[in-house]
């Protein structure tokens, strides 16, 4: 055997059993139990963020229905109220959940902030605001 031959096969062994470490090295570490874990996921503001998604989708889907034809005005008004109020009460709880609470309302000395209502959805937005917070519309 030349020398040729003997440091090519030294060389091969060497790139096999390297490429056999790195195959098998996964089952040799240690397992954790966090590998996959969301953390997110198991806070309460990832299950009020989803509320509030859920309800934002079921207020596109009745606006949809509505512009279609498959419901009436009575029960697009009274559907739409009733998914405004639980969108506002989710979005109040999450306020609450980040320590924003009434600390990030800013009021005038002995005055609450005026409270204006969309004309197209009827939600309450407050003062300064140019856009419904629950339907897009411009205020006036």
């Amino acid at each position: 055997m030349n020398d040729n031959t003997f440091i090519s096969a030294v060389v091969m062994i060497a790139v096999m059993l390297g490429a056999g470490m790195f195959i098998i090295e996964p089952f040799f570490r240690k397992k954790s139990a966090d590998l996959y874990r969301d953390e997110f996921a198991e806070t309460p503001l990832y299950d009020l963020l989803s509320r509030k998604d859920s309800i934002y989708a079921g207020i596109k889907d009745l606006e949809f229905d509505y512009s279609t034809g498959k419901l009436s005005e009575g029960d697009y008004k009274g559907l739409r109220a009733k998914l405004s109020g639980q969108a506002a009460e989710v979005l109040e709880e999450i306020d609450a959940l980040k320590g924003k609470g009434d600390k990030g309302k800013k009021k005038a000395k002995g005055k609450s902030a005026k409270v204006n209502k969309c004309g197209a959805c009827g939600f309450a937005s407050q003062e300064g605001d140019k856009f419904c917070q629950s339907c897009g519309s411009a205020l006036a």
